[in-house]
């Protein structure tokens, strides 16, 4: 997880930064987290995808399991 975070965090300062850095990281946590204890316990065969738009930053993580996870912060 903390790979997952640090790697988010990383993008946001080549972005340019973001108001809401820390709202990202928690959710970056909470599902790379869900993603490792329910979809790939091996810490393995994750990915973590930022994708940015104008308003709003939408994550992305994915795992072994037939679903994935997504968070979209709310445009500030």
């Amino acid at each position: 997880m903390r790979t997952a975070r640090d790697f988010a965090m990383q993008t946001l300062d080549t972005w340019g930064g973001c108001r809401r850095r820390e709202d990202i990281q928690a959710c970056v946590s909470e599902l790379a987290g869900n993603a490792v204890q329910d979809g790939s316990p091996d810490g393995r065969d994750c990915l973590l995808r930022r994708i940015r738009n104008p308003h709003c930053l939408q994550v992305e993580v994915h795992d072994r399991a037939s679903h994935s996870a997504s968070a979209s912060p709310r445009p500030h």
